[in-house]
This record gives C-alpha cells, sequence and structure tokens, in this order.
C-alpha cells in the first residue's frame, strides 16, 4: 500500500483510465480522463462544465477497484471543486468525493 505523505484522510494513487460522467440533474454525459484516486474519492479532468455540489455518474474503463477485467466500475459522487487548467490537454480539473452508494459493477462487451 502507498504511503500517506500527504495530510488527506486516505492515500491518494496515481492511475490513468477513460470515464464516461454523467450528470445527473441536466442527463448530459461527457468523457473525461482519471489520474488519481483515492477510497474516498478521485480526481479527473475534462473539456466540460460541471459545478460545484454536482451530483454525478462515474463509468470507469480499466478501473483500479474492478475485482476482474473486462468489468465497467460504475460510481456516483458529488463535485467538491473545479479548476481551470494551463497545462494540460483538458480545460477543467475537478475533485469528487463518492457517495455512498456506489458500488454498481457491470460487463464491457
Amino acid at each position: 500500500m502507498a504511503e500517506n505523505l500527504e495530510r488527506r484522510e486516505n492515500v491518494r494513487i496515481d492511475h490513468t483510465s477513460l470515464l464516461q460522467i454523467e450528470d445527473l440533474k441536466s442527463g448530459k454525459t461527457c468523457r473525461a480522463r482519471l489520474f488519481n484516486y483515492s477510497k474516498n474519492g478521485m480526481y479527473f479532468e475534462t473539456d466540460n462544465v460541471l459545478h460545484l455540489g454536482d451530483q454525478i455518474n462515474i463509468g470507469i474503463h480499466d478501473s483500479p477497484y474492478a475485482l476482474e477485467s473486462g468489468m465497467l466500475e460504475y460510481y456516483r459522487g458529488e463535485i467538491q471543486w473545479r479548476k481551470t487548467l494551463e497545462d494540460s490537454h483538458f480545460e477543467y480539473g475537478y475533485g469528487i468525493r463518492f457517495s455512498p452508494v456506489c458500488d454498481n459493477r457491470g460487463k464491457t462487451g
């Protein structure tokens, strides 16, 4: 297990995966890229604007949480913060906290 050198509740682990984000309020979906995660949340980047407090569904391809290969993992989270990015392929970076109802797994086709 990674050592927690930051003052965080849980260790942050680097991992890159493609994401599909669904804004629960508008129903709109967008693509994003996961860059790191912890037990309670994750950091991802996208070109789409999401707002603080937005509830989202997250579909993770190549999930670090997967129990087996070929699983598309689904989680629910809330946007905690957003920052505009300067040195990235994406416009915005987001921090989310997982909601208590967040363990829905499904096989990819």
